[in-house]
């Protein structure tokens, strides 16, 4: 007999709730696991932040502390900067360090002859982190750091034109760091893009034929080996605005050319006219040379023996010598005076002027 429908049992599906219970425990995993990769990746990248962050303010608070060194020694007018070798009484320096010295102040007598004995700078510091004893200076370490290597020079640099220094310590409650700078001396360098931006010249009508006579189109970079055949075209050099900018206006590729940075030229050489005997800004001799030469006759600069002539100039612009200035006799002979220069000037822009015009016509 066969059974009826309401008595006939189906065999059950077993194991389903098993393989879901699975399947939901591995993604649970994967996600885990997901997670735990991405917490890992997310410390490591903010760990990097950090650290990257550190190192830019450590970066900035060593500009900082090499500008004010620069401002505390170079600010007054009365310092004067030079290679590491230009002297002798220097100490302790590399090559390629900046050296700061005092300058030779003025005789208080001005009866009193100079001498180039009695001109004798005063050193005062390196410019560089540490490097102002023995020991590294103050917070300084006798390790050498390198700051300036052989691809920033070009390559090729010897081992004497990389630039290490000591590292300068700063100890900030249980942080321990050090710092390290070095500045250079752009001023003992040659600028190679200096002289007028053009390439005319007095025949093809330059605006100011005058000045441009004083800054011609060569101002001696083909002194270089690397650029001895190279010649600014138009434009080029106001263009140039690095040091790195030379390899392209050269057509000099990769670290065959200049180099990121020389020790020999510059684009950015600046200077001011600085009496650094006296602390101040140099004497214009423009207003006396403007003047009637009859104002300025038998006015020297100085004598043959080093005494400088202490022009008096009264409040209505009436000049005369120092009060103790000695005759023109074979003993005290004078040097230039200022009627020679105010000649020289005369004719010389005479002459420039004189050819403009006949080259023009």
């Amino acid at each position: 007999m066969l059974p009826s429908k309401a008595t006939r049992a189906f065999p059950l599906q077993g194991g389903f709730a098993l393989v879901v219970t699975l399947s939901l425990m591995i993604l649970l995993t994967v996600i885990a696991v997901g997670l735990l990769t991405l917490s890992s990746v997310s410390l490591r990248s903010s760990s990097q932040g950090q650290a990257a962050s550190t190192a830019r303010t450590n970066a900035r608070l060593a500009l900082m502390m090499a500008i004010g060194e620069l401002q505390k020694e170079m600010g007054p007018d009365s310092r004067i900067s030079a290679p590491h070798d230009a002297g002798n009484t220097a100490a302790g320096g590399q090559p390629h360090w900046t050296a700061v010295y005092d300058a030779w102040q003025s005789e208080p007598d001005a009866n009193t002859a100079e001498t180039p004995q009695s001109r004798s700078p005063k050193f005062r510091a390196w410019l560089a982190s540490g490097a102002n004893s023995a020991t590294g200076g103050p917070a300084g370490t006798t390790d050498k750091v390198l700051l300036l290597g052989a691809n920033s020079l070009g390559g090729t640099a010897a081992a004497d034109d990389e630039i290490r220094v000591p590292m300068h310590e700063v100890n900030t409650g249980k942080q321990r760091g050090r710092l390290a700078w070095w500045t250079a001396d752009e001023a003992a360098k040659a600028k190679v893009n200096a002289g007028p931006d053009a390439t005319t010249t007095l025949a093809s009508a330059a605006p100011n034929p005058l000045f441009d006579t004083q800054s011609p189109a060569n101002v001696g970079h083909r002194a270089f080996p690397k650029l001895a055949q190279f010649d600014w075209k138009e434009g080029q050099r106001g263009k140039t605005i690095s040091t790195a900018q030379i390899n392209l206006a050269a057509g000099l590729v990769g670290q065959a050319g200049v180099g990121n940075i020389s020790h020999d030229l510059t684009v950015s050489s600046t200077g001011v006219m600085t009496d650094v005997r006296q602390g101040r800004l140099k004497r214009d001799l423009s207003n006396l040379l403007s003047r009637d030469v009859k104002e300025i006759e038998n006015k020297p600069l100085y004598l043959a023996n080093g005494r400088i002539n202490r022009f008096a100039i009264t409040k209505d612009g009436a000049i005369s010598n120092a009060s103790d200035l000695p005759s023109d006799t074979s003993s005290n002979r004078w040097g230039i005076n200022l009627e020679e220069l105010y000649l020289w000037r005369i004719q010389t822009a005479s002459e420039y002027l004189e050819e403009d015009s006949f080259r023009l016509v």
